[in-house]
């Protein structure tokens, strides 16, 4: 009978997953919170839903490009080549999280518009670096493909629905908080699961 081979508790693989695992399931616990900050603001009418939904989604995306930068920088440590593009899209999702802030009385003039093609623009790229750099876990491809479809909808919503965006926006944004928050709960258990 052969032995197989056991990896030390502290090996590069058990720790990149442990961190993964942190880092993930932070994610989703936030992006649930956001869901249900958006479907909890229907008494927001106006420029001041346009501000709320603005300033809430710039805050989660910089929060979720830190978590990203820290995923890249760990990989980066641990010599994984998917450490740059993981990087990139945190610095991507930031990016777009400070220019919502930074515009939201003008965002919330033009109904969101601007809001949607700098989510749209952060989903592609997010999606894109999930998709292809971390490709060894299931459950983080799956997110990264849920990144790139809710960019494709945003992006049909400006061009489709210009008058109706900020509603389809707030609607759309708490739906993604929710399935997004759920399913990033999920890949984290499946990261769990795989590093034991």
């Amino acid at each position: 009978m052969t032995q197989q081979p056991v990896s030390p508790p502290n090996a590069p693989g058990k720790e990149h997953s442990n961190t993964l695992f942190t880092l993930v399931l932070i994610r989703g616990i936030a992006a649930l919170v956001l869901g249900m900050a958006l479907f909890l603001s229907p008494g927001l009418t106006g420029r001041k839903l346009a501000i709320f939904f603005v300033i809430t989604v710039g805050v989660w995306m910089i929060f979720d490009g830190g978590l990203s930068i820290a995923a890249g920088i760990k990989e980066k440590k641990l010599k994984l080549p998917s450490g740059g593009w993981v990087i990139f899209s945190g610095v991507a999702a930031i990016i777009a999280g400070i220019g919502a802030i930074i515009f939201p009385m003008f965002l919330a003039v033009f109904g969101g518009l601007l809001l949607l093609w700098f989510l749209a623009f952060g989903l592609l790229v997010r999606g894109a670096g999930e998709l292809f750099a971390r490709g060894t876990k299931p459950g983080v491809r799956v997110l990264g493909a849920l990144n790139i479809l809710f960019g494709i909808f945003f992006v049909i919503v400006i061009v489709a629905s210009p008058d109706k965006a900020l509603t389809a926006l707030l609607w759309t944004g708490g739906i993604y908080g929710i399935v997004f928050g759920i399913g990033s709960i999920v890949a984290a258990g499946q990261i769990k699961a795989s590093a034991n």
